[in-house]
């Protein structure tokens, strides 16, 4: 079969055609495939955390997220979500911590006395808490003797002491080894002044009695204690050092010929 000029010039002219569809084809196919790309290109959104109301609001934080590729239609996901997820709970914990700390604190410098005994007077809380006391305790609650008075040495018997616990281990030592403890003590007055307490011991039988002395004269002297005179001694710690404050609870109003004769009928 031949083909003429004209049936030749047709020809090629179809194939301009088709090759001209294979081209547009071609670029549509590409221009999907760039379209697909772009749609896995997304914004990470970013969370807006609960810890956010608790920080300053004219703070700005910076993120920076890096960008992870991840299967299927999900999009770029931040690595970052693990660690902000942890500042999160560190903060909460902090925020835990400081809030343990401040109750602790409010125990120690607002301590309650036990049961039937005396509470402390505010204003040796505020001292207490002034000079960064803790462990606060009531060692004992008694009323003052003659004998208290006249032999230089308020005595302190164990079988009377609220809680031994006021002594560390290490000052248990010293003291039933027959050595003196010199302390801060904080007299009725407010005022701060060095006293020794010892540890002395009584015949077989008998509970040892802890004493406070040496300086405690000058003490009742400068505070107008008598017989009768109902006063509570507190401990506490600064800086692990032992302190101690006596407390007027309540001025006797007996004479002091009674209450020795009282004491007397209640050793009988």
């Amino acid at each position: 079969m031949e083909f003429t000029e004209k049936d030749f010039d047709a020809s090629q002219n179809r194939m301009i055609a088709l090759l001209e569809v294979a081209r547009l084809a071609t670029e549509d196919l590409v221009q999907e495939e760039l379209m697909k790309q772009k749609r896995k290109i997304k914004k990470p959104m970013l969370i807006d955390w609960a810890a956010k109301k608790n920080r300053s609001s004219n703070i700005s934080f910076k993120r920076n997220w890096e960008m992870v590729d991840v299967p299927g239609d999900v999009g770029w996901t931040p690595v970052e979500l693990k660690m902000q997820k942890m500042s999160l709970k560190n903060n909460n914990k902090k925020g835990a911590d400081t809030m343990n700390i401040a109750l602790k604190k409010k125990e120690t410098i607002s301590p309650s006395a036990p049961l039937g005994y005396h509470d402390l007077p505010e204003k040796f809380k505020r001292e207490i808490e002034r000079l960064g006391g803790t462990k606060v305790e009531l060692v004992i609650e008694k009323q003052l003797t003659k004998t208290d008075l006249r032999s230089g040495r308020m005595s302190m018997p164990l079988n009377q002491i609220v809680s031994i616990s006021f002594l560390e281990d290490e000052d248990m030592e010293m003291l039933e080894n027959g050595e003196t403890m010199t302390v801060r003590l904080i007299d009725p007055g407010l005022v701060q002044g060095d006293i020794n307490l010892r540890r002395l011991e009584k015949r077989e039988g008998k509970n040892p009695i802890y004493v406070l002395r040496t300086q405690w004269g000058d003490v009742a002297r400068k505070n107008k204690l008598k017989a009768a005179d109902l006063v509570q001694v507190w401990s506490f710690r600064v800086n692990r050092a032992l302190h101690l404050a006596l407390v007027l609870v309540k001025s006797s109003s007996v004479d002091g010929d009674h209450q020795e004769i009282m004491e007397e009928w209640k050793r009988w």
